[in-house]
């Protein structure tokens, strides 16, 4: 009998049966988990007993019992695992389909479907109902697509095709969150309630789903669930994972997935990367703010403050209004001697953001290059009377 994990017995078999197969060799009887077979060679003479006493077995390893042990448990056919990811309900349900999209045995990916049905038991009524409304969303779905690609093709901006089409919009995502309601593991629904707060812009909505629901198979197959994946893990800063995410649309060279892949990039500091997917951006989006706003960022890496000036400024002319775009323009203008001009974006930027700290740290030095050292004083002065220890938000 030869084992998954390769071992070799040979022997009479004495019972064979759906759950197990019993040995009997020349140690005496070995019972073997059925699901643990993978072929039975019959007629073999048994092998003789060895002339030497074999050395005592090591015990066991004690059994996995985090929920990803359990699953593999479960894959090998271990009794009990079974019942114990039954008992664990959603959390492993939802980690199940991360190893159903990873499987790459046929006979892994029937037994993971298998248990993946049994964890999302409803009643049937219930299981009814989110059926419903999960159709009538993506109907209601189809209809906002429709009428949001007219508005992009009128040239509207995605923000403002969204603005536009907000009533369509917010209908199917109703729909898809009662069919959530009446059945929480509607797989599908999930799915597409993700994929339209992505496109609504509400990331906050994003980050409060489960994340390994639009990490699954389906979810693989839809660009709107990669993107949504890929902000999930921009917004927790976990870079490296973003890229990771991103890269079938980086090979098509998806816009949206380039310009996430350069922002993980230049958070990373691997700036010949970020150049690297800057490349086909800049041909997609060419003056797109987001677009001329990296490309300045690396021409400051590459020390060219007054291209990086230029870009940065057509940035914010396109309407880039993040604060770091105007922080970098600063520092740039700074660099490049243009020290009034730097003073008067520090300054406009202390009425949006008074409690960073970069900010005012960067103006006071300005001032002190002037020889204006009383008037730095004075800002840190404001600044530390204006801002408490316990509000203080420090940069990032």
């Amino acid at each position: 009998i030869r084992d998954s994990d390769g071992r070799v017995l040979r022997g009479k078999v004495v019972e064979e049966n759906d759950e197990k197969v019993v040995v009997e060799g020349k140690f005496g009887r070995v019972e073997v988990d059925a699901g643990r077979v993978v072929k039975i060679v019959r007629g073999e003479t048994p092998a003789p007993a060895p002339k030497t006493p074999l050395a005592p077995e090591k015990p066991p390893p004690a059994p996995e019992t985090s929920l990803d042990g359990l699953i593999r448990r479960y894959i090998r056919g271990e009794r009990g695992a079974e019942e114990q990811l039954l008992a664990r309900g959603e959390k492993a349900y939802w980690r199940m389909w991360k190893f159903l999209r990873e499987a790459e045995e046929q006979a892994v990916k029937v037994r993971l479907r298998r248990l993946i049905n049994r964890l999302s038991e409803v009643d049937d009524e219930s299981a009814e109902r989110a059926e419903e409304t999960y159709k009538a969303g993506l109907a209601k779905e189809r209809e906002w697509e429709k009428e949001y690609e007219r508005a992009r093709k009128a040239g509207k901006s995605d923000k403002d095709a969204v603005r536009q089409t907000v009533k369509e919009l917010a209908e199917a995502i109703s729909l898809y969150q009662k069919a959530v309601g009446a059945n929480r593991l509607h797989y599908q629904a999930r799915v597409r309630l993700g994929v339209l707060y992505y496109r609504a812009h509400l990331y906050k909505k994003i980050l409060k789903k489960v994340l390994d629901t639009l990490e699954g198979p389906l979810a693989a197959e839809d660009p709107y669930a990669v993107r949504t994946v890929a902000a999930i893990r921009l917004a927790r800063r976990e870079y490296g994972k973003t890229l990771s995410v991103l890269k079938p649309l980086i090979k098509k060279e998806d816009p949206d997935a380039l310009q996430m892949a350069v922002q993980a990039a230049l958070n990373l500091r691997k700036f010949t990367e970020a150049r690297r997917y800057l490349k086909p951006l800049k041909k997609k989006r060419p003056d797109d703010y987001k677009t001329l706003a990296y490309e300045g960022m690396l021409e400051m890496v590459s020390k060219h403050m007054k291209r990086a000036v230029e870009l940065l400024r057509k940035a914010i002319e396109a309407g880039d209004t993040s604060g770091a775009t105007r922080f970098n323009l600063a520092v740039a203008l700074s660099k490049t001697g243009e020290k009034a001009e730097a003073e008067k974006v520090l300054r406009g930027m202390r009425k949006d953001f008074p409690h960073d700290v970069s900010v005012v740290l960067l103006l006071a030095r300005l001032l002190v290059e002037q020889g204006r050292k009383g008037e730095a004083e004075s800002a840190l002065e404001r600044y530390i009377e204006a801002v408490s220890y316990t509000h203080l938000t420090l940069p990032t």
